[in-house]
C-alpha cells in the first residue's frame, strides 16, 4: 500500500471506498463528486478501487488546500484544476482532480455526476443550507447518490439561534427520482470507541437515479 494512504482509520476508509467505489466499478471514466470530502482520506481509498477517474472536491476554501494538497501527492500522474485556473463549470472529463469551495457546487451542470457522496457533513449544517445542497446534488445526479449521516432524533445538531439540523430520514431526495439500493448502519461509528455503540446512528444510504 503507498505509504500516503496509511493512518489510523486506514481499515475503515479501505472498507468504505470499497463500498462507494463499487457502485461505478464498472464505468469507463466515472466523474465522481464530494461535498466535504475533508482531508481527502476518504476520496483517496475511493478512487485507488477504479482505474481511471475525475474527481471533485466541493468543501470550505481552507479545507480544500488540505485535500488538494493530499490527493495531488496521492496521485502525483494525474491532471488537475484548482480554484481560480479555469471558470466553473468544466468539462469534468478534461481533469483528474478538481478543487472547488463549496459555493461553486451550485454550477455543476444537470445530471453530470456519476456518483456523488457526502460523509457526514450535511447533518452538521443548518436545515435551510443542507436543503440547498441536497437539492443541488439531486440535481448534478447522473447515477447514484451515497451519504452517510445521522439518523437518529438525539444526534440532532441544535444551533444557538435556534437551527436544527436535518436528519437522514429528512432529506428531501425526490421519491420519483431516486431508489434507495441500501440502508446500512456504519460500524465504523458502531466500533470506533472500541466497544460496540449501540446508540450510533450514523447510516450509509445509496440512491440510485430512476431512469426516465
Amino acid at each position: 500500500m503507498n505509504k500516503r494512504f496509511v493512518d489510523a482509520n486506514c481499515f475503515q476508509n479501505d472498507i468504505l471506498g470499497s463500498i462507494i467505489s463499487s457502485s461505478v466499478s464498472d464505468f469507463e471514466k466515472p466523474v465522481v463528486a464530494d461535498l466535504g470530502g475533508g482531508g481527502g482520506k476518504t476520496a483517496a481509498f475511493t478512487l485507488r478501487n477504479l482505474k481511471n477517474w475525475s474527481y471533485l472536491d466541493f468543501d470550505l476554501p481552507e479545507v480544500v488546500i488540505v485535500a488538494a494538497y493530499y490527493l495531488m501527492m496521492s496521485f502525483p500522474e494525474k491532471k488537475v484544476l484548482l480554484y481560480g485556473e479555469e471558470e466553473y463549470p468544466v468539462n469534468h472529463e478534461k481533469y483528474d482532480l478538481i478543487f472547488m469551495p463549496a459555493y461553486e457546487m451550485s454550477k455543476a451542470p444537470h445530471k453530470s455526476i456519476d456518483l456523488f457522496i457526502n460523509r457526514v457533513s450535511l447533518g452538521e449544517m443548518t436545515k435551510q443550507t443542507a436543503l440547498r445542497y441536497i437539492d443541488d446534488i439531486c440535481r448534478a445526479v447522473r447515477h447514484f447518490f451515497f451519504h452517510m449521516n445521522h439518523d437518529g432524533k438525539l444526534s440532532r445538531y441544535h444551533y444557538s439561534d435556534g437551527n436544527r439540523g436535518p436528519l437522514a430520514f429528512e432529506y428531501p431526495i425526490p421519491k420519483e427520482q431516486f431508489k434507495l439500493l441500501f440502508r446500512y448502519p456504519d460500524l465504523g461509528h458502531i466500533l470506533r470507541q472500541g466497544t460496540i455503540d449501540f446508540d450510533e446512528d450514523v447510516f450509509m444510504h445509496l440512491y440510485e437515479r430512476i431512469s426516465s
